[in-house]
C-alpha cells in the first residue's frame, strides 16, 4: 500500500506507520474508532490528532492536539523532564521555541483557526523529535477540540 505513495515525504508516511483522516461530522475519526484501532493486535501504537494552525507571538505555527506519550513515541522524541497537567498545557518543538522564544513556563494565547476561540496555554517542556514535529506546539486533545470548535470526544 506503501509502496503506490512515493511522492510523500518520509516525515508524513514511513515504515509500517498507517495514516488514517477522515472529515468532520459522523465521518470523522472519533473517540469509538480510536478505541477499535487501539484493540486491533497489529496496532501497535495509535495517535488522534487535531490540527490547527496558529499564530505564536507573531510567527506561523501548527498547534497539534495529542495524546502526548504516544505522538511523541510515534515521533521518536522521548518525553520531557516534567510531564504535562492540568488541562491548559502545552509542548513546545525545539526549531518552534528557537524561532519564537519560547520557554518552559512561558505563557501563550492561542485562537481557533476557523472559529472564535481564546485560550492561554503554559509551556510545560520543550521536545525534539529530529522531524517536521520540532516546529509545532503541542496541546491535550480537549484543548485541540476546543480551538477547533469539535465536539469533545
Amino acid at each position: 500500500m506503501l509502496a503506490a505513495l512515493p511522492a510523500l515525504p518520509q516525515e508524513i508516511v514511513g515504515g509500517d506507520v498507517y495514516v488514517v483522516t477522515q472529515g468532520s461530522g459522523a465521518s470523522s475519526v472519533n473517540a469509538g474508532l480510536v478505541a477499535d484501532l487501539r484493540a486491533q493486535s497489529w496496532a501497535q501504537r495509535v495517535s488522534p490528532e487535531i490540527l490547527a494552525f496558529e499564530t505564536v507571538r507573531g510567527a506561523p505555527a501548527l498547534v497539534r492536539g495529542v495524546e502526548p506519550d504516544v505522538y511523541l513515541a510515534l515521533e521518536g522524541a522521548p518525553p520531557p523532564a516534567a510531564a504535562p497537567t492540568g488541562d491548559r498545557w502545552a509542548l513546545a518543538g525545539a526549531r518552534l521555541a528557537t524561532r519564537v522564544g519560547l520557554a518552559v513556563g512561558d505563557e501563550v494565547a492561542l485562537v481557533g483557526s476557523s472559529t472564535a476561540r481564546l485560550a492561554v496555554v503554559r509551556v510545560g517542556g520543550l521536545f525534539s523529535a529530529g522531524t517536521s514535529a520540532d516546529d509545532e506546539l503541542l496541546v491535550g486533545l480537549p484543548m485541540g477540540e476546543f480551538l477547533a470548535r469539535l465536539p469533545q470526544g
